[in-house]
């Protein structure tokens, strides 16, 4: 999604003019920005739409509604950090993850041929609670001035969304060679 990729680019821009450890988020945001979540919101709004055209009602509205919610979410932590808030904006994004996971966004999946595709329960209570993590890390780290704790909290965050990225990226190859869609 070119929107990603701008707002990428412009958190990029920010590196220089914060500390260390803000910068380091920002790369890492800006990485997942636009490996991850730009081609994956695209994915997703696609699907959203043709599941609603092709299965009115109950599951593909809340398939639609969660995946906007966490689309709206992530964009405003790209603008955050666009204008340097790195902690803010990844604290933003990392908690509209977690709204999607606790709205039943997984529960409520449509695959980009718009028929259902849910994932699991547990998988799905497993990506909420690694979502609560980071969003918590990112929070703390925002909260806190220079020092072990902002640097801590930054280091979790980074750590969780690279892990995040190379994960789905997996998964997207996966799902790619067996004919299952892009995500």
């Amino acid at each position: 999604m070119p929107l990603f990729r701008g707002l990428a680019l412009a958190s990029m821009l920010q590196v220089i003019r914060v500390p260390y450890v803000d910068g380091a988020v920002l790369v890492a945001t800006a990485a997942t920005a636009s490996i991850d979540l730009g081609p994956a919101a695209a994915t997703q709004l696609s699907s959203g739409s043709m599941a609603r055209r092709q299965a009115p009602g109950g599951a593909a509205n809340r398939w639609h509604v969660t995946v906007c919610i966490k689309v709206v979410g992530q964009v405003a932590g790209l603008v955050s950090s666009a204008f340097g808030a790195a902690l803010v904006g990844a604290a933003c994004i990392v908690a509209a993850d977690a709204l999607f996971w606790l709205f039943g966004g997984g529960s409520a999946r449509f695959g980009v041929d718009g028929l259902p595709a849910p994932i699991p329960a547990k998988l799905c209570r497993v990506f909420l609670c690694i979502n609560v993590v980071l969003l918590l890390a990112a929070v703390v780290a925002s909260a806190a001035p220079q020092g072990f704790r902002r640097s801590a909290g930054a280091a979790v965050y980074i750590t969780g969304v690279l892990g995040q990225i190379l994960g789905n990226e997996q998964a997207r190859r996966k799902n790619q060679a067996s004919g299952q869609g892009s995500y």
